[in-house]
């Protein structure tokens, strides 16, 4: 996990998330702030076999 606090006071934090529970995360991030969460993917990982 990453995180890097701005000049306005935001916070930009970059961690890695399974696929099954990155829906309910985004949920629960927009209802705890009231929808002002911006979110982004940044890479996609699959896992393969060499």
């Amino acid at each position: 996990m990453k995180e890097e606090w701005q000049n306005d006071g935001s916070v930009v934090v970059l961690f890695e998330v399974p696929g099954g529970l990155q829906s309910n995360l985004l949920n629960d991030l927009n209802h705890l702030t009231h929808g002002s969460v911006e979110t982004r993917i940044v890479e996609n990982k699959t896992k393969g076999t060499g």
